[in-house]
């Protein structure tokens, strides 16, 4: 119901909406249109169009606080936000019968299992990853202070040094279920069932 409110409020987001029903549309129309939409459902003010320069503001603010910092309140960077946007248009797509390729639209083929693409730049800067270690001596589980930050363990940790312990960047992908860099953002999720909804209407009024 907070979603239909907001269209109301903001009859420019139908537009955006919209955008992702029609096949073959072009990636940087969908990316523009995703990115209007989510600045919309964080709040953004409708002079506010870059999200990277929103993000930071939002995080200014959080930081005013006296409670600690919910990164989970922040809209998703310019170089994440693209992927979460094109896997929604490949969803939508899919709702609607047609057929496109997965690879194009936000997924990576990995041991013959399609796994979403989550950022295109990697957590933080080397320099800043390598002032990050654990000094785990019983196998890096849910204790390890790399594994709760959603980080790897790398060659600068004290005992695993990154390569045997459960946290350890793994070629089969088996303990990705357990970490997860980028959580999905649920305005996108959102977005989906609205547009799902909003067809799901026109059908009934034709």
């Amino acid at each position: 119901m907070k979603v239909m409110k907001m269209f109301e409020k903001r009859p420019d987001l139908n537009n955006s909406a919209e955008i992702f029903q029609p096949k073959n549309c072009s990636p940087d129309v969908i990316v523009n249109a995703g990115i209007h939409f989510l600045l919309a459902m964080y709040g953004a003010p409708k002079s506010e169009h870059s999200i990277d320069n929103y993000r930071y503001c939002s995080f200014a603010k959080l930081t005013r606080q006296s409670t600690a910092v919910k990164f989970s309140l922040l809209p998703p960077t310019s170089s994440a936000a693209p992927q979460y946007i094109n896997r929604v248009y490949y969803q939508i797509q899919t709702w609607l019968g047609r057929e496109i390729e997965p690879e194009q639209w936000g997924r990576e083929l990995k041991n013959n299992i399609l796994q979403p693409i989550t950022t295109l730049l990697p957590p933080a800067l080397d320099d800043l990853l390598n002032t990050i270690f654990c000094n785990c001596t019983k196998g890096c589980g849910g204790k390890c202070g790399c594994k709760k930050i959603g980080l790897r363990c790398s060659k600068v940790c004290g005992h695993c040094r990154g390569q045997s312990c459960l946290n350890a960047e793994s070629t089969n992908d088996e303990n990705d279920k357990d970490v997860d860099l980028n959580t999905e953002i649920n305005p996108l999720d959102v977005l989906s069932a609205t547009i799902n909804e909003v067809e799901t209407v026109d059908i009934d009024n034709k």
